[in-house]
């Protein structure tokens, strides 16, 4: 946390309060966000109910990599929680807490693995101004 610790020191200088631009120039802090909403996702655990009979490519079999069958009206429950902690998606130390890991860029293009105010139609309205109150909090 002293990385985080530098970087809100050096774009705050003398500012009592963080303004959203200066908010912005924090980038390490982003990382620390979202690795924090990785390991502990506000919404960890979801569902939705099958609107027409469709098979899902993973899922199935013993290890759940095998598709599976989805008949209309059933439910299908998710976990962010979960899915957070995939090795083959966040590394071999996928349980542990480690900002830097958004930086590189590995994890640029991994699209549903990361969900946590939801995604497509379903988004959280809230996200943004989530974001914006989280980094408010932290940078005070």
């Amino acid at each position: 946390m002293d990385r985080l610790r530098r970087e809100i020191s050096q774009v705050m200088e003398d500012s009592e309060f963080p303004t959203r631009e200066q908010l912005r120039q924090m980038p390490y802090l982003d990382c620390v966000i979202k690795e924090s909403l990785r390991l502990y996702p506000p919404v960890p655990l979801n569902n939705r109910t099958a609107r027409r009979t469709t098979i899902l490519p993973v899922g199935g079999g013993d290890e759940g990599l095998d598709p599976i069958l989805v008949r209309k009206g059933e439910l299908v429950v998710f976990s962010q929680y979960v899915n957070s902690r995939v090795k083959s998606i966040y590394g071999q130390d996928a349980h542990d807490f480690r900002p830097d890991r958004w930086e590189s860029g590995e994890l640029t293009n991994i699209g549903w693995a990361y969900f946590p105010f939801n995604g497509g139609p379903r988004r959280c309205l809230g996200e943004d101004f989530a974001l914006m109150e989280i980094s408010y909090t932290i940078v005070s």
